[in-house]
């Protein structure tokens, strides 16, 4: 068995060596994922993408407001022209200008408008579905890294004194054999068992290592400068009951790729509505203010000459006004409008069968993670009656082993045995937390 002073120095030193790093951050779990999602630059893209819909709908609305817009014209003209003042031909270099105000208000098409606006704040909640399920995607990560670490910090820290433990073996054996009261077989034994722990830490170390790489990059926070907190201690091995339905139930409400689905099949029909409304005319009501100007003179009969025309007096005089409807019926365009309403059509049948594909996948996904839960709480309990047996057996084999009862490979056997049954009760038993955390988020608690 090895020494509990030993433990409690190999113990002490990596917990000094840990907090010792300079500004060391530990974090929680709920710390990490909120960290990931305020750091990530994923979600900071999908979020403006967000902001461009939401303007989307904005820019959408606003088209139920008329049109007005106001230009104006200046042109030099030469040889034969008319002039807008007189409507007469004229055989002379004249410079004319029209200035006008249009506006413009739709009626009726097709409820396009309306149509429009329900379909870009469609579009708005996908874009908020998508921002919520990028974030469920990395959540799900930051969960199933942030447990391996902790299986491996555990684990690390086992397996560093099984190798203590063996070197201090090594050590007595070779001094032994020095003096002539061991056999090489023995020696080797020991040399064996050394070599097989210090191969089952160097590989938990590198799992670690490549985790940690992984969560830091993650946190966006340096590798060697964060550290991490346990959760609350529980029962483990109790038996819980999960019901499926209820867990279906509840997860069919919360979960950001069903609603997503869902409102990509409603702008499905919202483009179906869209491409009809193409087939119907438009009515438009228009208004114009206009005036024009022109720097051919005027003949003056009482003077019998020519006089310059003044622009603002002209303006004012040349101002007109009119206003009417605009009709525009679509008649015949090549059938590009019923192919369209055929097109969305069959795009509305993909959304309905994307929906149902990910509904059911979705139900897969609830069925195995209740299994694997139940299976994970099994396995722990079959790794801690393993622990306890081996512990039970190592005992008598070292008592045993000191009375000169059993040999150094028996021992060593029994240790291996030990030491492998404590290596996986920590994986195991982090893998029943692992599973009720996902469990829990995809219900959303």
């Amino acid at each position: 068995m090895i020494p509990v002073k030993f433990r409690l120095l190999v113990t002490v030193m990596l917990l000094l060596t840990s907090n010792l790093l300079f500004g060391q951050k530990n974090f929680s779990l709920a710390e990490a994922i909120s960290l990931t999602l305020q750091n990530n630059l994923q979600v900071r893209h999908e979020n403006l993408n967000a902001l461009v819909e939401q303007e989307s709908v904005r820019a959408s609305i606003l088209t139920e407001l008329p049109h007005i817009n106001a230009s104006a014209t200046l042109y030099s003209n030469y040889g034969r022209s008319l002039d807008p003042s007189t409507y007469n031909y004229i055989n002379q270099q004249i410079t004319t200008s029209t200035s006008n105000i249009y506006a413009s208000f739709v009626l009726f098409e097709g409820l396009e408008k309306k149509n429009r606006i329900a379909e870009r704040k469609l579009s708005l909640g996908l874009a908020n579905a998508e921002i919520a399920k990028l974030k469920k995607d990395l959540t799900l990560r930051v969960i199933a890294t942030y447990f391996t670490i902790l299986t491996s910090q555990e684990q690390l820290k086992v397996a560093s004194l099984h190798n203590g433990f063996d070197k201090l073996q090594l050590q007595r054996e070779e001094k032994l054999l020095e003096v002539g009261k061991n056999i090489k077989n023995t020696l080797t034994s020991a040399n064996a068992q050394f070599a097989k722990d210090n191969l089952t830490y160097t590989q938990i170390k590198s799992r670690m290592e490549s985790s940690r790489l992984e969560l830091s990059q993650l946190l966006e926070v340096p590798n060697d400068n964060y550290g991490l907190l346990p959760p609350g201690d529980k029962d483990l091995a109790e038996d819980t009951v999960y019901n499926k339905q209820d867990i279906m139930n509840r997860v069919m409400g919360n979960n950001p790729e069903i609603k997503a689905v869902s409102i990509r099949e409603s702008i499905a029909k919202k483009e179906i509505e869209l491409a009809k409304g193409e087939l119907y005319p438009s009515v438009s009501l228009i208004g114009v203010l206009s005036t024009n100007y022109s720097s051919f003179p005027q003949y003056d009969a009482d003077s019998q000459r020519y006089i310059p025309r003044d622009f603002f007096y002209q303006s004012h005089t040349n101002f007109y006004q009119y206003f009417g409807f605009n009709i525009n019926v679509p008649i015949f365009n090549a059938f590009s409008f019923s192919s369209n309403v055929k097109r969305q059509k069959i795009k509305l049948q993909e959304s309905v069968i994307d929906t149902k594909i990910t509904k059911n996948n979705l139900s897969k996904t609830v069925d195995q993670a209740v299994s694997d839960i139940n299976s994970a709480k099994e396995e722990y309990r079959a790794a801690l009656n393993s622990l306890n047996a081996t512990q039970e057996q190592f005992k008598m084999i070292e008592f045993r082993y000191k009375n000169g009862l059993e040999n150094i490979i028996e021992y060593n056997r029994a240790l291996s045995e030990r030491n492998q049954a404590e290596i996986h009760e920590i994986e195991y038993k982090y893998n029943v937390q692992l599973r009720e955390y996902l469990l829990k988020y995809f219900m959303a608690e």
